[in-house]
């Protein structure tokens, strides 16, 4: 019996690891296809939207809310790789923003695509 569960853990692992694994190479296939999308092409997307503020346990970030009609992966938010300048840490600030993706982070109840911010200014 204690086999028969060491079998079935070892199993399950290695399971999550495929399913890991699959979701890294459809995320780079993705990416990387030309159907004629913005995103897809050149990684480079442009648009306006939210600052939002949010926390993950201990961690705490502020996030890009894309405006409806931005080009958009995995749906969710924009996840600067560094953090943001101090003027622009602001809840619900409007901002302009250009971005290169970098790659998808799925979080436990939503997911985000990693950015580069190569342009950022206020709205209004």
């Amino acid at each position: 019996m204690n086999v028969n569960k060491k079998l079935i853990y070892g199993l399950m692992a290695v399971l999550a690891i495929v399913i890991a694994v699959l979701i890294s190479i459809s995320s780079f296939i993705f990416l990387s296809n030309s159907r004629g999308n913005s995103v897809a092409n050149n990684r480079i997307v442009s648009g306006t939207g939210t600052i939002v503020h949010d926390t993950i346990g201990e961690f705490t970030f502020y996030a890009i809310m894309p405006d409806k009609g931005t080009p958009i992966w995995q749906g969710g938010l924009y996840l600067p790789v560094k953090v943001l300048p101090e003027d622009f840490a602001e809840d619900g600030l409007r901002v302009r923003f250009k971005v290169e993706l970098v790659s998808s982070y799925f979080m436990p109840y939503k997911s985000a695509v990693m950015v580069e911010i190569l342009e950022l200014e206020k709205l209004g």
